[in-house]
């Protein structure tokens, strides 16, 4: 049936209903605005018959390969509480339940964090997002599992909807995350069968949930045509052929063995026609074209920071940050950049020698994820010749002066201001003016 409010992200948090079921249910964790329902709902359908273009073309429905990155992320105190055997366990259900879809989830890395100051885990805060930009992997299009030993609020699960355009924040949150416990042999009452993965991964994929969020029997319901009206949610399995019908008014009983309702992990095995094909639209819509993949690094040759006479004869840092889409290795980035390096604007102009330590996706930047993608060769003549600026990411110019004052510029692409330029192929910065030019204040503050 089709479901008139859309969950951007839904969480499994105990609860006891009308019916003293000490099982999860699931609440609004990002309510989406209206402009995003009606994308998701279109997004579900089957494409218009058009030929396939450059801007147009997805990848095919059925046969679809998805990697999948697992994160088993504990306190010290639960370090030991969960095993390899229970991870290749869950990875087998994922693999069997979504076979029905002709997808292929494809593990290929699995990564057991400890970190005390990531549990208990809240959703939608910065220490979720901080969790997740130290050990996200992929794309949008690949599938993150976070297995965490404790979630705040009692959620056992919860998992983000595809969007249409996502933000560099929502690329950054992506992924399925549930209590550990509900791992094979896990703790989690009704849920330590391997269920709440496979669920929440339905959510990821764009399903909802059989019964209404607004307990009505009212159409669109959850957008799918052959799943049977459901007012309620079913918290245990039916005794015997039992099948609870919350909507008697229309045809079919409650979905009682669906993987989209509440039913406990040992009688939930299936997924309708109808949720496979929505299911598969989403996203091949919504997340197969979006892109996230490292290069190598690329040296993009000097340019030249000019010194202002207001620098007089002071010692100046200089730090350059890439601001940037997506995951990347701290380690990897520490090998290939210095992150600050001394010179004196006044004595020896120095020329800055800039590696890329990633190029990143060309369609968007992250505000959120930082790091020094650059070096620093000082010459000791005043080269003046200008640099390479790849791609379209913002680049965080910062000069630290002896005082302990910090000064900050952010610079868009393809702006122009009085002292400061950058395109997508040059970078020329009159740095030192800019910390007394008024008609900049906007693009230098003080942070001291």
């Amino acid at each position: 049936m089709r479901v008139s409010g859309l969950l951007l992200a839904t969480a499994f948090v105990t609860a006891v209903s009308a019916q003293e079921a000490p099982f999860p249910t699931c609440e609004i964790v990002r309510p989406p605005s209206e402009t995003v329902i009606d994308a998701l709902q279109t997004a579900g359908e089957a494409p218009p018959d058009v030929p396939p273009t450059v801007d147009n073309a997805r990848l095919p429905r059925s046969g679809m390969s998805i990697d999948v990155y697992v994160n088993i992320v504990t306190d010290d105190a639960a370090s030991g509480n969960y095993t390899q055997a229970q991870i290749d366990e869950q990875l087998l259900l994922m693999r069997n339940a979504f076979a029905a879809w002709d997808i292929t989830l494809v593990t290929r890395d699995i990564r057991w964090v400890v970190n005390n100051a990531w549990i208990p885990l809240e959703p939608l805060t910065r220490q979720e997002l901080d969790m997740k930009l130290a050990i996200r992997r992929g794309a949008y299009s690949d599938l993150n599992m976070y297995f965490v030993s404790a979630l705040g609020r009692d959620l056992a699960g919860y998992c983000f909807f595809p969007e249409p355009n996502p933000s560099d924040y929502l690329r950054a949150i992506d992924g399925c995350t549930q209590q550990a416990a509900t791992l094979p042999g896990g703790t989690a009452l009704g849920r330590r069968n391997g269920g709440t993965a496979i669920h929440e991964i339905g959510h990821w994929f764009g399903l909802f949930h059989v019964h209404t969020e607004g307990a009505t029997c009212d159409p669109p319901g959850d957008f799918v045509d052959d799943t049977p009206a459901q007012k309620d949610p079913n918290w245990s399995c039916p005794i015997g052929n039992e099948r609870q019908d919350s909507c008697p008014q229309h045809p079919g009983v409650d979905s009682v063995f669906n993987y989209m309702d509440y039913t406990d992990d040992a009688c939930t095995d299936e997924f309708t026609s109808g949720q496979i094909e929505r299911g598969s639209n989403m996203y091949a819509n919504l997340r197969a074209g979006v892109a996230d993949r490292f290069t190598p690094p690329v040296s993009l040759g000097n340019a030249a920071i000019i010194g202002g006479r207001h620098c007089a004869d002071e010692p100046t840092y200089l730090r350059v940050r890439r601001w940037t889409d997506g995951q990347f290795d701290a380690q990897r980035c520490e090998q290939h950049c210095r992150e600050t390096s001394q010179f004196n604007l006044l004595r020896n102009r120095p020329a800055c020698r800039f590696y890329n330590t990633y190029v990143q996706r060309r369609n968007g930047t992250h505000e959120f994820q930082s790091c020094a993608l650059y070096t620093q060769e000082w010459k000791a003549d005043a080269a003046r010749n200008m640099g390479q600026i790849q791609g379209s990411d913002r680049i965080t110019i910062t000069l630290s002066r002896t005082n302990g004052k910090e000064n900050m510029g952010l610079i868009g692409v393809g702006k122009q201001h009085s002292k400061i330029k950058m395109s997508t192929a040059s970078f020329k910065a009159c740095l030192c003016q800019h910390l007394t030019s008024r008609q900049d204040k906007d693009l230098i503050r003080a942070k001291n």
